[in-house]
């Protein structure tokens, strides 16, 4: 016994610099991604990703005082998932691996929040190194960018619009970045070095307007409006981190009109007018009456099947998978017989869509756990919803939506109850600024997506779920059990 725990003790002790390390390597571990996409080969980092997520929870389990909380935690998953496998043989599993694979990477999240709890509980200093990381992480992405520019070799968010470099998906950058932003500023205002927290503010601000996506530009004043909140609240004294702040959102709002955000926006909007002029034109043809086989009137609305066709011509190509699965009709159906370009060309809504007709045709059985993930598998083409909720309700059912969505729910509630308990020394700017990572996080995954199933952005959520952890329970002596249980 004592030799056990001389060795949980005697590992503690690498636990913060574990956690920096991981930190660190994320960003790298992304370029190296971005450049075994282009050569059509991931399987190295995805690989990688599976290793370092046992390595984190075999560690984090050795060195855990609570070990039969582990085995309840993960009893929870397994049991999930052998009522979701038992489901998938009872209707016929078109490929085990691959929703394994899906599986693997939705329950990292929750996974690795407890890994980063037991860190933080078995090492002081590992809130500390989260901070640091966080911040080194983005001094990396910056480099990358700038040497991506050095040689010439630039990636977008979108066609030549977005700062991005080398790192492969603009949307889980996004979101990644925000995070980092939110973390650089509370480490260098914690330093209390002036000209740090200038700097960190114009390169992470500057990183944020530069992204081109609504939700690192958004992001710029939901960050800078709270943070002034948080100082005044705090009653900080220093006018340089206000007078900061306050240019940040005045030169990033003077310049929005020609923001790449908005250049991207007109660029797109310009698109869908230019397909919406051929749309109407389409339909003032006088041959609009163009046969496609057997014709016939739709029951309040203004057009003929055929008519349709005719409309979605320029379409089809896009629609031709979930057509030859679904019908034309049932899919003009699902598209409520629109006839507006913004929403025929919008790819994110069509992949939405054939996984929601495959929702719709499942029995209850099948929606208590979800399907698989080759469901949405069309003539070799996988359409995977692109926002989160569709995803985690799909694919995992209403057992599983609803463990997640309580997972989080947990750390809203212990952040709640602190408050309560002691809003003077909880509402500080360091648990503001992770508050506000948290919810732009959570909201990026409802407006774009990639939070889920993107281990290189759940593992930002998960360490910033855990610091909440900390703060509340461990700094602050709320309850874990919320009052079910006695604590210490």
């Amino acid at each position: 016994m004592k030799n056990n725990i001389d060795t949980r003790e005697n590992l503690s002790k690498y636990a913060a610099s574990f956690v920096m390390m991981l930190i660190i390597i994320q960003p790298m571990l992304d370029v190296l991604s971005y450049w075994l996409i282009k050569g059509d080969n991931t399987s190295i980092t995805t690989i990688l990703r599976i290793l370092m997520l046992g390595v984190i929870v075999i560690y984090s389990f050795i060195i855990s005082d609570n070990k039969k909380f582990y085995f309840v935690f993960y009893g929870v998953m397994a049991g999930f998932w052998a009522l979701h496998m038992i489901n998938g043989f009872r209707i016929g599993y078109i490929s085990l691996f691959s929703d394994i694979a899906l599986f693997i990477r939705v329950a990292q999240m929750p996974a690795l929040t407890l890994s980063f709890i037991t860190f933080l509980k078995k090492n002081k200093n590992t809130k500390k190194a989260i901070y640091e990381g966080c911040c080194l992480a983005f001094v990396i992405v910056i480099g990358v960018i700038c040497l991506s520019y050095i040689t010439n070799t630039p990636d977008y968010m979108y066609y030549g619009v977005g700062i991005k470099g080398w790192f492969y998906s603009g949307n889980a950058q996004s979101i990644i970045v925000t995070v980092l932003v939110c973390m650089t500023l509370l480490f260098t205002y914690r330093t209390r070095n002036k000209f740090i927290f200038i700097m960190g503010a114009f390169f992470g601000f500057g990183l944020l307007f530069s992204s081109g996506t609504r939700v690192t530009f958004f992001s710029i004043f939901i960050i800078a409006i709270g943070i002034l909140v948080l100082l005044v609240f705090n009653k900080e004294k220093s006018w340089i981190y206000y007078t900061t702040l306050v240019l940040v959102m005045l030169i990033c709002g003077g310049f929005f009109n020609i923001s790449p955000m908005v250049n991207e926006k007109d660029k797109m909007h310009a698109g869908f007018e230019a397909e919406q002029e051929k749309i109407n034109a389409s339909i003032n043809n006088s041959e609009l009456k163009m046969e496609y086989g057997e014709d016939k009137e739709i029951p309040g609305k203004p057009y003929t099947l055929n008519q349709y066709k005719k409309i979605y011509e320029p379409y089809l190509w896009m629609y031709k998978d979930a057509i030859d699965e679904f019908g034309f009709e049932k899919f003009l159906e699902e598209y409520d017989y629109t006839t507006e370009a913004e929403q025929l060309g919008n790819n994110r809504l069509y992949k939405q869509t054939i996984a929601r007709i495959k929702w719709e045709q499942q029995d209850f059985l099948t929606k208590l756990v979800g399907y698989e993930s080759a469901t949405v598998n069309l003539n070799g083409s996988v359409y995977m919803p692109e926002n989160d909720l569709p995803i985690l309700l799909y694919f995992n059912g209403y057992i599983g939506f609803g463990l997640y969505v309580l997972f989080i729910a947990y750390f809203a509630v212990l952040a709640l109850v602190a408050l309560i308990k002691n809003f003077k020394n909880v509402f500080t700017v360091e648990t503001g600024l992770v508050g506000i990572a948290i919810m732009l996080v959570l909201g990026s995954s409802l407006l774009s997506g990639y939070l889920v199933e993107r281990p290189n952005v759940s593992i930002y959520l998960s360490m910033m779920l855990a610091v909440v952890y900390s703060i509340t329970v461990i700094e602050n002596g709320v309850n874990p059990y919320l009052g079910l249980k006695k604590y210490k």
